[in-house]
Formats: structure tokens, sequence, C-alpha cells
């Protein structure tokens, strides 16, 4: 859910989930978008103190300096929530939100399906939430 949308996130957050995932992207509308969901999430917890943050990761990324740096500025800002996992800018990821499928079913092999995988073990290895 996008974070401009603090009236649906802080009902989501209130009464509908017990654990978010984060994407982002580097840029700074992610960051400045960042600070406003802690700020819901924090303020939705006195309605729902089950409310937990599994983590942080980078989807839309690009191997680029920027993205390299960004990426390193997230985990150092975010320690044990950085999920260091960052998922590829690449047209499969279009092409299974405008078919509405899962990249599993769109894509066989992909750079971007083995990258999700990639996060899907990482969440469900004994992380912690905060």
């Amino acid at each position: 859910m996008p974070p401009s949308n603090k009236a649906i996130n802080e009902i989501c957050f209130g009464q509908v989930v017990n654990y978010v995932i984060t994407p982002c992207t580097s840029d700074k509308f992610s960051m400045s978008g960042y600070s406003d969901l802690i700020d819901i999430i924090n303020k939705s917890r006195k309605e729902n103190e089950d409310l937990h943050i599994l983590g942080v990761f980078l989807g839309a990324f690009v191997n680029c300096a920027l993205d390299k740096y960004i990426r390193e500025q997230w985990k150092e800002n975010f320690n044990e929530l950085f999920i260091d996992v960052q998922i590829p800018f690449k047209a499969d990821i279009r092409e299974t939100v405008f078919f509405n499928r899962p990249i599993s079913f769109c894509k066989r092999f992909s750079d971007s399906k083995t990258a999700y995988e990639k996060l899907v073990k990482e969440i469900t290895r004994s992380r912690k939430s905060y």
C-alpha cells in the first residue's frame, strides 16, 4: 500500500494486519515516505499492539552507483530491520502487474523471481520483528 494513502493504512495497520514488510526504492520520495509510514505504524500500535515490522527491502533496484550508495545508507540506518535483498528493476515485474499474475506463473526463469524467492527465504528465516 502506498504511504500516501494514510486513511487506508491506518485502518489496515490498526485492525487487519500484524506484520509489515516494507519495499522501498532508491529515491528521496521513498525515504521520506518511510518516515511517514513509521509514524502511521506507531499511531496504529495504540489499536493493534501486535503490529510488528518484519523488515525493509529495496525494490526496483538498478545496479548503479547511486542505488548501491543508497543501499548502504538504508543498511546502516535500519540495521536489523534491513533485509539485504534487492529486487531488480526489470520489465518482468511490470508484465506480471499488467497481467495480474504472480511472477512464478509468468516467468519461470528471471532475476526478479530469484530475488523474490531469496526475500521470502530471508523473511521466514527466524527474523526478529520490531
